[in-house]
């Protein structure tokens, strides 16, 4: 298992976990998008997609991202409340390991260099 591979399967290791976690769990989630990133820049794509789409379902399903979008909407013009930042900071995390692997792919930004594929000599 490569570098890339071990940091992607441990990002979705603690998205998973943070599903479970209340309260606390959207941080956790974060903190596993920022993983998926990390994996991604190092030339992981399948647990990188996975960690996004898990982490999709694990905001959705989070009452601390509902609650602060339902005060957000709530917020009268007096209040100035309008921005759920929780939920823009969820959504550009979930944006990131996506670019990480677009970035990896044109060779702008990549942690390390990807293998080339051993042939079969046939």
């Amino acid at each position: 298992m490569t570098l890339a591979r071990g940091i992607g399967l441990g990002a979705l290791i603690v998205v998973i976990i943070s599903f479970w976690i209340p309260l606390i769990g959207v941080f956790v989630a974060w903190f596993a998008l920022l993983l998926a990133s990390l994996a991604a820049l190092c030339g992981d794509r399948f647990f990188s997609i996975a960690t996004v789409i898990v982490g999709a379902i694990t905001f959705f399903f989070s009452t601390s991202l509902w609650v602060d979008a339902g005060i957000a909407g709530a917020a009268t013009s007096a209040d100035d409340y309008g921005t759920p930042v929780l939920l823009v900071v969820s959504v550009i995390l979930l944006l990131a390991p996506i670019l990480a692997m677009i970035l990896f792919a044109t060779g702008r930004l990549a942690l390390r260099r990807p293998q080339p594929r051993a042939s079969t000599g046939v």
